[in-house]
């Protein structure tokens, strides 16, 4: 995205793109668990510059990367890529006003000489996800396995998955392990807002029958962009007509007389934690199928065949799936210095979340924590574009943010 507005403001400037993976695709590409598809509507995760062609509200991991790819090949970005480069260090030269990069090229060191260096490497460790340390979990003879890292050659059908945690990972794993395993069981500490939506809905659908392919895109977007947008309003403003909304669709999909406050009933307001998207409301129908058992309960120790609750009871596992989140990472591990100082990105100040105080030429591109991650990442490529044009045409040689 960021390779795009750069040609489209500033045409004619030359860029690399460092890539540390061996594809395009970043998240998409690094998560191969079962299920792993967008936590929001693919039609605002999308690009605007290149519109969403497929029928899905909601898109599986592998079709995403494919589409990233695509557009790449399609703009003329692909070639600009440097596969397998790992980027170690950057540091700035007052003297020159330049950046110098240091990476590993496929094993081998290499630098790069430039004005400007823009990070879009994501806000978490690709190498190591968040684990907890889990009493006995040495003594489990099964397989512990983290979403983050899953083997493409674990195979669960027939037997036995824990999955600890609840959140947007395992809520899209959950059903899809369900559907070849002999049970699954989602174990959670406390319950989260879980709210449905249809993959190809009768609005899309009937948006697409009527309007042209090229206005029902933007048709559909809008609708997408509105309804996050009133939903995020509406928790904030109006909490309990958001719960009631929740509780009452998550009640009319489960079966009769199901214990939803004990499993669906979050202690805080909607959106005081991400709320979790449910495509076609799979969650709930693996639960009526007796397939899939959430459990709210606290764990107590991991023994040789599975986990041991606080409550005494015993979750038997062949697999323990680790849903348990990320480790935060900024710049995406890389050593930053300026004028042979280093940079700690905890002790600056952000700029509209993509310029660091005192560090001249650097972007940083963080998306929307409660939208979709795309929307707020394109504002920032379109906003570092505008920069470098204004500079350009101005003569100035640096810009930094000072407090």
């Amino acid at each position: 995205g960021a390779a795009y507005r750069l040609a489209e403001r500033n045409p004619g400037t030359r860029y690399v793109i460092l890539e540390r993976r061996e594809r395009i695709g970043g998240t998409w590409d690094l998560f191969r668990y079962p299920g792993v598809r967008s936590d929001s509507s693919i039609y605002a995760l999308s690009w605007s510059w290149e519109p969403w062609r497929g029928k899905e509200y909601v898109a599986d991991g592998d079709v995403i990367r494919d589409y990233m790819e695509e557009t790449a090949r399609k703009h003329g970005i692909f070639p600009h890529i440097h596969f397998g480069a790992h980027v170690r260090s950057a540091d700035w030269d007052s003297s020159t006003d330049t950046w110098t990069v240091h990476a590993e090229e496929n094993g081998t060191p290499r630098t790069y000489r430039g004005r400007f260096v823009f990070f879009g490497s994501g806000y978490y460790n690709y190498d190591e996800p968040y684990t907890p340390e889990f009493p006995g979990i040495s003594d489990f003879k099964g397989t512990v396995v983290h979403p983050q890292h899953w083997p493409e050659d674990l195979d669960y059908t027939g037997k036995k998955v824990v999955v600890i945690g609840s959140g947007a990972t395992a809520v899209s794993m959950v059903p899809a392990l369900a559907r070849k395993a002999a049970k699954v069981t989602m174990l959670q500490r406390s319950p989260g807002y879980l709210f449905s939506m249809q993959r190809n809905g009768l609005l899309t659908r009937t948006v697409r029958a009527v309007l042209p392919k090229s206005l029902s895109y933007w048709a559909i977007r809008f609708i997408a962009l509105m309804f996050e947008k009133i939903i995020w309003v509406a928790s904030r403003t109006a909490p309990g007509a958001v719960k009631k909304l929740v509780r009452t669709q998550n009640t009319s999909m489960l079966p009769a007389g199901y214990p939803v406050d004990v499993d669906f009933k979050p202690r805080y307001n909607p959106w005081d934690e991400r709320m979790c998207l449910v495509a076609d409301g799979d969650v709930f129908e693996e639960i009526t199928k007796g397939r899939l058992e959430v459990v709210t309960d606290h764990i107590d120790h991991i023994d040789e065949t599975g986990v041991v609750l606080k409550s005494g009871r015993h979750l038997d596992a062949d697999i323990i799936a680790t849903a348990t989140g990320l480790q935060l990472q900024a710049l995406g591990g890389a050593r930053i210095s300026v004028d042979g100082t280093e940079v700690k990105p905890q002790d600056r100040f952000s700029y509209k979340a993509h310029m660091l105080d005192d560090v001249p030429n650097l972007f940083w591109c963080i998306g929307y924590t409660n939208a979709s991650w795309t929307l707020r990442a394109d504002m920032t490529a379109r906003a570092t574009a505008k920069l470098i044009e204004y500079m350009d045409a101005h003569g100035y040689t640096h810009a930094y943010p000072h407090l």
